[in-house]
């Protein structure tokens, strides 16, 4: 869906990005991380071109960039920011429909449209007629996915989309966008500082410094086999969370015993299921996980303590 080959760009003399190259298949979630100034939003918006590169390529869906004139390419990928961008005298309404009505759709299509993307990001039907600000920071987010959504792109660029949010709101919502990226088979490229969201999020994690990529690869090989030294440092003083948020049940059920007759009484988890997810159901109940049609069993809080016991965390 996208390649970058040898990105460069450069502000008064100094390469902001340098020889950055990366690609994602259809479908990917991928994560640029990184410390302030590392090149990250830069380089996303030269996806778009918001920003014009200096130098190297930029392939969408095979097809360079600049084949695209700047406002149809935009038009054809979704783009959400962190101060969401909606427009003050606009209704909730007209904003999420304002793509679809550059692309010139009949209003009744529009229409439909706005509906079903409100019922998709969890507002009700009620606040289409509102302006922005009779909203709260949540629910303006979710106009704001809604809207990079409407035309049904097949690419999202997203530049730290829950960063102004407060924690629960922010874990809810990434956590609903991950499932609906996902279900719609969008091809995703996410900015963020937060570790734990890139961890949470991605396919893969492209990390950058200084303009450089450091490593990328998957959540457990940036964690399990870091690249080089500034790699393992990055992810240091959140190691141990981390860890809680790759490894999955899956990892452990050679260490688990059969549920048998427990197995009704206690409550299933999916072996894919993260750790540090399983944790917050084990917490308070017995619970079992299903794997490969046999159920397996954990006592009531006893999972941390299983998983310093055996696990074994091994890059994938």
């Amino acid at each position: 869906m996208i390649a970058v080959q040898n990105l460069t760009k450069v502000f008064d003399g100094q390469a902001v990005v340098n020889d950055v190259s990366f690609s994602i298949q259809k479908g990917q979630t991928l994560v640029l991380l990184g410390t302030s100034g590392s090149g990250k939003t830069t380089t996303l918006k030269m996806l778009n071109r918001l920003i014009e590169k200096d130098g190297g390529t930029i392939l969408i869906e095979n097809q360079p960039v600049e084949e695209f004139r700047p406002h149809l390419l935009r038009r054809k990928i979704g783009y959400v920011i962190q101060q969401v961008g909606l427009f003050p005298h606009y209704s909730i309404a007209e904003n999420i429909g304002m793509v679809p009505a550059l692309l010139q759709w009949d209003k009744t299509r529009i229409d439909r449209r706005v509906m079903e993307l409100l019922d998709l990001v969890g507002l009700p039907h009620q606040l289409k007629d509102r302006r922005p600000v009779q909203l709260s920071g949540g629910q303006q987010q979710r106009v704001g996915i809604a809207r990079a959504l409407a035309a049904d792109p097949a690419i999202i660029l997203m530049d730290e989309p829950f960063g102004a949010l407060d924690p629960i709101t922010r874990r809810e919502i990434r956590s609903e966008f991950k499932t609906l990226a996902k279900s719609m088979d969008k091809t995703v490229v996410l900015v963020t500082h937060d570790v734990q969201e890139a961890f949470e999020l991605a396919d893969h994690v492209c990390l950058m410094d200084h303009g450089k990529v450091q490593q990328i690869g998957s959540v457990e090989d940036l964690l399990f086999s870091p690249a080089n030294n500034f790699v393992e440092q990055f992810f240091a003083a959140d190691y141990m969370e981390l860890e809680l948020l790759t490894a999955k049940l899956a990892d452990l059920v050679p260490h688990l015993p059969p549920a048998n007759g427990q197995a009704d009484q206690a409550f299933s988890l999916p072996a894919k299921m993260s750790i540090k997810e399983a944790m917050e159901h084990n917490r308070s109940q017995e619970v079992t996980v299903e794997f490969e049609g046999t159920h397996y069993f954990i006592p009531k809080g006893g999972l941390l303590q299983l998983f310093y016991a055996n696990y074994k965390p091994q890059p994938r």
